[in-house]
C-alpha cells in the first residue's frame, strides 16, 4: 500500500470516529441546556409566550383538559414514545386528524382561548419541538466536521486539498440554493442507488430514505461548508501572522546582512595581526535564527553550521583579525549561495 492510500485510509476511519463524536456532541448539547435552563426549550418553541409546556402537561392537565388522553386513539397500539419528540411525531402523522381531535375537545379548546393561543399554536409549538433535533444536529456536525477539517491540516498537511474541496462544497451549495434545493434533491436516486450497492456488498441492505438525504443535504453539508469557513478565515489570520513575523525577521536579517558586508570591507583594509576581544558591528543571532528556520536550504544550513563553530569559538579564545575576517567570510559565501535568501531577501 502506498503512503498515500495509507493515509486516505487512515483519513476514512478518522471521519468514521467524528461521525461518533458528532453524536457526543449533539447528546452534550442536550445536557448543557438541560444544566442551564431547560425553560429555553419551552420559550422557543412557543415564541417567547411561555416558559413551560402549557399545550399538553402540567397546566393542561391541572385544568383537566384531558388532552392527552383523548389523542391516544391516534398512536399506534404498541408506540411508546420514550421522548416528547417521538410523541408529537406520532401525533402529526395526520395533522389534519390531529387538529380535528383537538378540536373536538371543549374544555382544551376553552384553555387555549384563555392563554391567548389556538389549535395552530399548538401544531406549530409540536413542530418546533420535534425540529430540535435537527437544531441541535447542526452545530454538533459543524463541531465535529472542523475538528475533523484541523485534524487533516495539522496531521496530514491537506492545506491545499481542503481549499479545494471547500470551493466544489460551497459552489455546489450556491448552486442549490439559487435552484431552491432542487439540484441536491436530483442527486437523491443516485445516491440512495449507492446505499443500495454499498448494502450489498456489505450485507447491510440500508435503504436510504428522502429523511436522511434530506438531513444530509440540508444539515450535514451546510455545517460541513460553515466549518471550513471557518478554517479559512483561521488559517487566512494565521497566514497574515506568519507573513507579518517573516516580514520583520527579514528586515532584521538584511540589516545584519549588510552589517556583514560592511565589516568585511572594513577588515579587508586592516593589516597584520590584531587580536579581534569581540564582534559588535553584526548581529549574528539574526542571521543565525533566519538560516536555522529554513532547514530545507542547503547552503543555509551551511551557513548555521559556521555559525555554531563560531560560537564554540567565540567562547574559548580570541581571534586575529585575519581569522575572523576568513570566517565571516565562509559564513557570507554560504549565504550568497543560499537558494531562499537569494530569492525572498537579497534580490
Amino acid at each position: 500500500m502506498t503512503l498515500r492510500a495509507l493515509k486516505v485510509t487512515s483519513a476514512s476511519i478518522v471521519f468514521l470516529a467524528i461521525l461518533f463524536f458528532i453524536v457526543l456532541v449533539y447528546v452534550g448539547l442536550y445536557e448543557v441546556v438541560n444544566a442551564l435552563d431547560v425553560k429555553a426549550y419551552f420559550r422557543y418553541a412557543s415564541d417567547g409566550k411561555f416558559e413551560q409546556d402549557v399545550y399538553f402537561f402540567r397546566e393542561a392537565e391541572e385544568a383537566k383538559t384531558e388532552i392527552r388522553s383523548s389523542l391516544k386513539v391516534l398512536l399506534p397500539d404498541d408506540a411508546t414514545p420514550s421522548r416528547i419528540q417521538e410523541y408529537f411525531k406520532l401525533l402529526l402523522q395526520d395533522e389534519t386528524l390531529l387538529k380535528e381531535k383537538m378540536n373536538e375537545n371543549n374544555k382544551y379548546i376553552e384553555y387555549l382561548k384563555n392563554n391567548n393561543v389556538t389549535v395552530d399554536d399548538a401544531v406549530l409549538y409540536m413542530k418546533k419541538i420535534i425540529n430540535l433535533d435537527e437544531i441541535f444536529l447542526y452545530p454538533a456536525s459543524y463541531v465535529g466536521m472542523l475538528l475533523f477539517i484541523l485534524i487533516l491540516y495539522f496531521l496530514y498537511k491537506w492545506r491545499i486539498s481542503i481549499f479545494i474541496l471547500s470551493g466544489i462544497l460551497y459552489f455546489i451549495l450556491v448552486v442549490d440554493s439559487f435552484t431552491a434545493g432542487i439540484f441536491l434533491d436530483a442527486f437523491f436516486p443516485v445516491l440512495q442507488n449507492i446505499y443500495s450497492y454499498s448494502g450489498k456488498v456489505t450485507g447491510s441492505f440500508y435503504l436510504l430514505s428522502y429523511d436522511d438525504y434530506l438531513r444530509l443535504s440540508k444539515n450535514f453539508l451546510p455545517a460541513t461548508r460553515e466549518a471550513a469557513l471557518t478554517f479559512i478565515i483561521l488559517d487566512t489570520v494565521v497566514q497574515s501572522l506568519k507573513d507579518s513575523k517573516k516580514r520583520r525577521r527579514s528586515s532584521k536579517f538584511l540589516v545584519a546582512y549588510l552589517e556583514l558586508e560592511f565589516t568585511l570591507q572594513f577588515l579587508s583594509g586592516i593589516k597584520g595581526d590584531l587580536i579581534v576581544t569581540n564582534l559588535k558591528t553584526v548581529d549574528l543571532e539574526e542571521i543565525y535564527n533566519l538560516c536555522k528556520e529554513n532547514k530545507s536550504d542547503e547552503f543555509a544550513m551551511k551557513a548555521k553550521e559556521k555559525l555554531d563553530e563560531w560560537r564554540k569559538v567565540t567562547r574559548n579564545q580570541k581571534m586575529t583579525v585575519s581569522e575572523l575576517y576568513e570566517r565571516l567570510l565562509n559564513i557570507h559565501n554560504y549565504l550568497k549561495k543560499s537558494k531562499y535568501i537569494r530569492e525572498n531577501i537579497i534580490r
